[in-house]
């Protein structure tokens, strides 16, 4: 006979509630209040939390670089360097055909939890894709090349760890999530750094195995976001084909731009491999890992300002977007013109400090591409407003223009000058890059032509 369970009494004799009950409501009161209390701190300070999150991960990468250049050397950090150059490309494709596009348009969508449906799919679409194209290139350089054929391998986990981590914050910039995505990137870079930590310890740190830590970390925290979050996304897959056009039509010059920007950064490390030797390459990217600490700043502030300008495109207008862009252009110059002069005077100390002795001949190099931090704020703010103005494609020719200008000065530099000749080439494309690009925006702002966000389609 099957025994009855007794009623659960929720009240005390005397009818009231019982200690326990008591006691758990001003808990839930007090956890309530902290969580309303820090929500609070975020929104207020979200430029600072914005910055934070990009220190946090600029921090990561630097660390991760030094680690290899005094554990693994040289070579090592160059095919990281080189490896991890695929991965920015492949990145900024993402952020340019799939979290850009969401960006500027979810807010004009009635269906904004199936437009977040679709952009996972082209997420997913995108991470299989390109980890195919890295599994085809291992077996095709098995026999040619080992080590090239396992580094590809290699990348063939890193690319849909590193993709899905970059959509899930990118996310987050969209909504204005900013200290969500501050505790993607805390974990993550807590379990790199963590890792590589104890490689370096145990002598196993080298190219392959930081990337497949950068994996690692990346992998765990997304899964996790996208656990938490999944309730947000509606897929359809009839649908996802019409916004992917639609993206495309967006993103296809920002895509561009973006990939132009990427091999910008990339020409100067590829015409050392070819013209002097990996090891040159390694030395370099020492060199721009010292100038690219102003990451933390201008990338934190581009994140924050391509959300802004979108939003006031298509809330408030042209006019409050072009004065946004001119209190950024100005703050932007003074920061990093602060920031110039700083890595001119402690060049030597840094490179000694970081990277030790075997670096500090190329102090001179640092300073020189230390001109060129002033030239990538100014990109920051002309490219971002370009975007949400709905003119790319005067961005795009910028990029190409600078790019252009990078790899015929590196013709002419790296020959004769090594790695100081690839500085200067750098240096050179990217200042006629921002140059270009502010004179676009004068034009299009002169035009008076509407935001793109007031036209964009609903369905």
């Amino acid at each position: 006979m099957a025994q009855l369970t007794p009623p659960r009494i929720d009240t005390e004799a005397d009818g009231s509630e019982p200690p326990r009950a008591r006691t758990a409501e001003p808990r839930r009161r007090l956890s309530s209040r902290l969580k309303q209390q820090l929500s609070l701190l975020i929104e207020r300070n979200l430029g600072l939390v914005t910055l934070l999150d990009q220190a946090t991960v600029s921090g990561t990468r630097f660390l991760i670089g030094v680690a290899l250049a005094r554990f693994a050397g040289p070579a090592d950090l160059g095919i990281y360097s080189l490896a991890f150059a695929a991965v920015i490309i492949v990145v900024c494709t993402q952020e340019s055909l799939v979290c850009r596009p969401y960006t500027v348009f979810w807010r004009s969508r009635h269906d904004a939890r199936r437009f977040r449906g679709s952009s996972l799919l082209h997420h997913l679409v995108l991470s299989g894709f390109s980890s195919a194209v890295a599994l085809v290139a291992a077996a095709f350089f098995y026999v040619l090349n080992s080590e090239v054929a396992l580094i590809a391998g290699v990348l063939a986990i890193v690319l849909p760890s590193v993709l899905l981590w970059d959509f899930a914050r990118r996310n987050c910039f969209a909504h204005l999530q900013m200290g969500t995505a501050l505790a993607i990137d805390g974990f993550s870079s807590a379990f790199q750094l963590l890792t590589i930590a104890l490689l370096a310890y145990a002598g196993f740190l080298s190219a392959s195995s930081a990337l497949l830590v950068v994996a690692g970390g990346a992998l765990l925290t997304s899964l996790a976001w996208l656990a938490l979050w999944r309730k947000n996304f509606l897929i359809g897959y009839r649908d996802s084909w019409g916004d992917w056009a639609h993206n495309w039509r967006f993103g296809r010059w920002a895509f561009a731009t973006q990939l132009g920007g990427s091999l910008n950064g990339q020409v100067p490390g590829w015409l050392l491999l070819y013209f002097v030797g990996v090891a040159a390459t390694g030395t370099f990217t020492a060199c721009e890992n010292i100038v690219l600490l102003s990451n933390p700043l201008l990338l934190g502030l581009a994140n924050l300002l391509e959300a802004r300008s979108a939003e006031k495109a298509g809330t408030q207008g042209q006019e409050a977007l072009a004065s946004y862009a001119r209190k950024s252009f100005i703050m932007l110059t003074a920061i990093t013109s602060v920031m110039a002069i700083t890595i001119f005077c402690v060049a030597d100390w840094l490179l000694l400090i970081l990277f030790g002795p075997d670096f500090t001949h190329a102090a001179g190099v640092v300073r020189i591409l230390g001109i060129a931090v002033i030239a990538w704020g100014w990109i920051v703010v002309f490219a971002g407003t370009l975007a949400a103005l709905g003119r790319p494609d005067a961005s795009f020719k910028g990029t190409v223009a600078g790019l252009i200008a990078t790899i015929l000065a590196g013709i002419a530099t790296v020959p004769l000058g090594g790695i100081a000749g690839a500085a200067v080439a750098l240096v050179i494309g990217s200042y006629v890059s921002g140059a270009w690009q502010g004179l676009s925006l004068v034009a299009v702002l002169s035009e008076g032509r509407a935001p793109c966000t007031a036209a964009t389609p609903t369905t």
